[in-house]
């Protein structure tokens, strides 16, 4: 019996500034995602973190506002979960590309897959 090959687990290296509507166009034509076709997974290094916040109507939710007010978020969870403190100034982030439009308003943000300080 052959086995299935293993999906490559390796998040793609991108600069912070390729972060915006061009990459998103790229990254939606490769949907629908789901199994099978999972969602591209990118690193980012040295990220800067203007703030961090919880958000949600029991703070259960974190957000990151990173350089040009892009935002990073991870549902249920804190900073305590990826080590973060109030002062963290940088990171390396993993995060899947999205585009939300919470309240109707055309977004592009990251879902954090990981955050290490």
């Amino acid at each position: 019996m052959k086995s299935e090959p293993e999906e490559t687990k390796n998040p793609l290296v991108i600069n912070f500034s390729e972060i915006g509507e061009e990459l998103w166009r790229i990254v939606e034509r490769f949907s629908p995602f789901g199994e099978g076709n999972e969602k591209p997974v990118f690193k980012i290094a040295n990220t800067p973190i203007k703030s961090v916040r919880q958000f949600g109507k029991a703070n259960e939710h974190l957000e990151l506002v990173l350089e040009s007010g892009i935002k990073a978020i991870s549902f249920f969870s804190s900073p305590r979960n990826y080590g973060l403190v109030p002062d963290t100034p940088f990171c390396t982030l993993e995060a899947n590309l999205e585009k939300s439009y919470f309240r109707s308003r055309p977004e592009i943000r990251l879902r954090i897959v990981d955050v290490r300080p």
